[in-house]
């Protein structure tokens, strides 16, 4: 019988956090070859299904290739395929974001959940160390993260006195 869904890989990790309540959750990102969706041309598309809390999401990564273009045993599109490496590149890429997103939120211990995670990014826009900061601050008081928002203010008058309030860095909205 043909399994509707194929999947490439599935690296499981439970992230587990002692001072953030929200994150004690198992995590799956999987990738999957969606034979329930050919298209007219008979592509099927490559999602990353991501699981949490018993709860699915499908993130569609804009890629789809013949089903005879598959390796079933390694789960992965054919090197023999004439863009195989190149997709599978682009598909290791896009967990690496999302497992990269993952480990933002715990840092900020915000609540992990399938909406964060699949949040489109803002555009990237250039600001000063002092203006970031000012801007983390306030954004952990609305959060009611008032110990955490005083640490960073405090940083940030250190820093100020010093040459960091110049530096340029790139962020995302």
């Amino acid at each position: 019988m043909s399994h509707l869904f194929t999947p490439m890989f599935t690296p499981k990790w439970e992230i587990l956090s002692e001072q953030n309540p929200f994150n004690s959750m198992a995590i799956s990102i999987v990738k999957v070859l969606r034979k329930d969706k050919v298209n007219s041309k008979m592509f099927t598309p490559i999602n990353i299904r991501l699981i949490l809390n018993r709860k699915t999401i499908y993130i569609p990564t804009g890629i789809s290739i013949p089903p005879n273009a598959w390796d079933y045993s390694r789960n992965e599109p054919l090197t023999s395929y004439e863009e195989g490496a190149k997709i599978a590149l682009k598909l290791d890429e896009m967990v690496l974001d999302t497992e990269k997103r993952i480990r933002q939120l715990e840092v900020l211990e915000m609540p992990i959940t399938l909406e964060a995670l699949t949040k489109k990014r803002k555009p990237v826009s250039n600001i000063s160390v002092a203006e970031y900061m000012e801007d983390l601050c306030k954004s952990l008081r609305k959060a009611n993260r008032l110990s955490s928002a005083q640490n960073y203010k405090s940083c940030l008058a250190s820093l100020s006195q010093g040459f960091y309030k110049n530096i340029v860095i790139y962020r995302s909205h």
